[in-house]
């Protein structure tokens, strides 16, 4: 989840845009999506994972 999430917001390798052509492929209809709101799903992701993550690691040191 961070790792996916960092790869979408900081648009590595253009994965923001293959990911909306398969979205815009998948599903009917997308309405005002565009890639700059994967980016934004991206920052949500990454940040979702990175409190998991310390919150597991705060668990386990106590």
């Amino acid at each position: 989840m961070v790792l996916s999430g960092t790869a979408l917001a900081l648009n590595a390798g253009g994965v923001a845009e293959k990911c909306f052509r398969l979205a815009a492929r998948s599903w009917r209809p997308l309405g005002a999506a565009t890639p700059a709101t994967l980016r934004r799903i991206g920052v949500g992701w990454a940040s979702l994972g990175a409190v998991m993550v310390l919150a597991e690691v705060v668990r386990v040191g106590t």
